[in-house]
């Protein structure tokens, strides 16, 4: 008698779900062999062997091959795993043959067996009809009908007895053969990563035959120390990146090419990086660089005109330091600005940056940070990402703002700047920069000549202005030291700098520019009066003795406005006014607690008060 297992039998063929030819999709040897000289399909229930002599394909009635399954159970379903694949070469023209063949419909997914024998039952034939069921394994077909016949007409091999022959069903629907995909993965960049698709996986360029579908998924994961950067183009890829979707739509021809990117995993590493103010340079942060506990001058090389002057602070470490530290010299582009100050005043060479354009001090600053990015990367590895923390001092700021603002500059280099701390900068300019203007205007002739009675005892106003500028420039009048620095405002930069100059404004009307993810903040200074440059010297004349002159009443007037110095709203650090030291409106910042009594140029000494304000813009650092 027939085995009940028979009556519930599904049969698996590695036939994928969307009609390829079985020589395609059986992941078997493929051999040729001898095979009886008949095509009835065999049974034998002891061993759960199904053979199928005979099988072609339809409508095309391809060559014959040679099927062995064997019998199993999967998620509770009976059916026959594919063991066999041979070529047939048995004659299927015979008429006894051809009455028995087996024959598979990729159009609908049926297998008719018209002739089926069981040896345990010598006394009967049966046919069978199997239908592909897709969605177990990928393949496996359940029993649709099967009918008991009488016994075969011919007699069956003595081991393998053959079931009487019965007519093949004929397909109402031809539809031709759909060969299998070939996918191709390719895998680029320096990383490393493994490709899944269906049950497959690759950690290398590989190739994958599948059976076609709608819509081809594959799935990323990159391996520890990578990330994933993306597919080719040829991909609709997830927010993740992970799934790349092809749809068959999509698909010209049997081979698909993907492309999968990995790259070493991120890494960040960081730095300082110090801006110095006007008629300045470098050296002001040596004070700072003595006092902080992680740098000193000689480990916080400077960056000029894009150029790292001491790379082997970098070169002779494996990893990059904890917190990096350079600063920037500025006045690459001082020679080749064109730009003439006061008294015919030109330069051929580096001026500290003070015959420069806002946008000529932002582009240093855009070279000095894509020069460490590019340092960075050659030392440490492509993976790593500098993150910087600019600190600007005075004119310093306004450098890293017109950097930060203009659109000319690649969005990879802003991106570098964790944040922008301000010290002492006149973001909305400072009124002793009107000095420039006025001097301009009255006492100058074709911008040569100084205007004026000159004389000791002369009450001229231009001889009095100019005796200013001059002490101003030496730091000392009469014989008398009044500062360790000097400041020569006949240079353009000062102009620049007067709260009502263009260049200020257009600063600050683009400041909806500054980058949302750019953390910001300011250092002010209050408790000085507007024109106390030190202790020792004001410009502004007050009651009392003074050991220099002062500007003219009327050079007063024009920069302070008819205000007095003492002016609530010009107290502040001497040179520019507390209020004018805070980032413009509309801009979210920290506001360090300000501070009194610091003079301007005194500002890139309080080593505290900076490292408290890096503390609070950037914790984690």
């Amino acid at each position: 008698m027939l085995s009940p297992s028979l009556t519930r039998f599904t049969l698996l063929l590695a036939l994928s779900a969307f009609s390829v030819t079985v020589k395609a999709q059986l992941p078997f040897p493929f051999a040729p062999t001898n095979t009886p000289q008949n095509c009835q399909a065999l049974y034998y229930p002891n061993t759960g062997l199904l053979k199928l002599p005979c099988l072609v394909i339809e409508p095309n009635h391809l060559p014959s091959y040679e099927v062995r399954l064997r019998f199993a159970e999967t998620n509770g379903t009976t059916g026959f795993l594919v063991e066999e694949l041979l070529n047939g070469q048995v004659d299927t023209q015979l008429p006894e043959n051809a009455t028995c063949l087996s024959r598979y419909m990729p159009s609908s997914g049926e297998l008719f067996l018209p002739c089926l024998n069981v040896p345990d039952a010598m006394d009967l034939g049966y046919s069978a009809t199997l239908q592909l069921n897709p969605n177990l394994m990928g393949a496996f077909f359940g029993v649709n009908h099967i009918e008991a016949r009488l016994a075969p007409t011919s007699s069956p091999s003595p081991t393998e007895p053959k079931p009487e022959p019965t007519p093949p069903a004929t397909p109402t629907q031809p539809a031709p053969t759909i060969s299998p995909l070939n996918v191709r993965i390719v895998f680029v960049g320096a990383g490393k990563g493994s490709v899944t698709l269906e049950n497959h996986t690759c950690q290398q360029d590989c190739t994958l035959s599948v059976p076609r579908s709608e819509t081809l998924q594959l799935s990323a994961v990159p391996a520890a120390g990578s990330e994933l950067v993306g597919w080719s183009s040829n991909c609709s890829v997830d927010a993740s990146k992970e799934w790349c979707q092809v749809s068959q739509n999509d698909i010209s021809g049997d081979v698909l090419v993907l492309t999968v990117d990995f790259r070493p995993a991120a890494r960040e590493a960081r730095a300082i990086v110090l801006l110095h103010g006007m008629n300045s340079d470098e050296l002001t942060w040596d004070n700072y660089l003595d006092q902080h506990d992680q740098f000193d001058v000689d480990n916080c090389p400077v960056v000029f005109d894009g150029v790292l002057t001491q790379p082997s602070l970098l070169s002779s470490r494996q990893t990059p330091p904890e917190l990096g530290c350079f600063r920037v010299r500025f006045g690459a582009y001082d020679g080749f600005s064109g730009r003439i100050g006061l008294e015919n005043m030109r330069t051929s060479g580096v001026e500290k940056g003070d015959f420069s354009t806002f946008d000529q001090l932002g582009q240093e600053v855009a070279d000095a940070v894509t020069a460490l990015q590019q340092a960075y990367k050659r030392y440490y590895g492509e993976n790593v990402v500098l993150k910087v923390a600019l600190v600007g001092h005075s004119r310093g700021g306004l450098a890293a703002r017109a950097f930060l603002q203009n659109d000319n500059i690649a969005d990879s280099t802003k991106t570098a700047v964790a944040a922008l701390l301000t010290t002492g900068t006149p973001h909305n300019g400072s009124p002793l920069g009107r000095i420039y203007g006025y001097l301009e205007r009255n006492c100058l002739s074709n911008n040569v000549t100084r205007l004026g009675d000159w004389g000791f005892f002369s009450n001229d106003a231009c001889y009095d202005d100019w005796q200013v500028v001059d002490t101003l420039r030496f730091g000392q009048c009469n014989g008398f030291k009044v500062a360790d620095e000097t400041l020569d405002v006949r240079k353009p930069t000062v102009a620049d700098l007067s709260d009502n100059s263009t260049p200020i404004r257009t600063l600050d009307g683009n400041v909806n520019k500054l980058p949302k993810a750019v953390r910001y903040g300011s250092l002010r200074y209050s408790g000085v009066e507007l024109g106390k440059l030190t202790e020792l010297y004001r410009i502004f004349d007050l009651a009392g003795p003074d050991i220099c002159d002062q500007v003219s009443r009327d050079a007063q007037y024009v920069i302070l406005e008819g205000s007095q110095p003492t002016a609530s709203h010009l107290i502040g650090d001497g040179i520019v006014p507390y209020l004018n030291q805070a980032f413009p409106a509309g801009i979210v910042s920290y506001d360090g607690n300000p501070k009194n009594g610091v003079y301007h140029t005194k500002q890139p000494k309080e080593e505290i008060h900076i490292t408290n304000g890096l503390k609070e813009l950037l914790p984690h650092w």
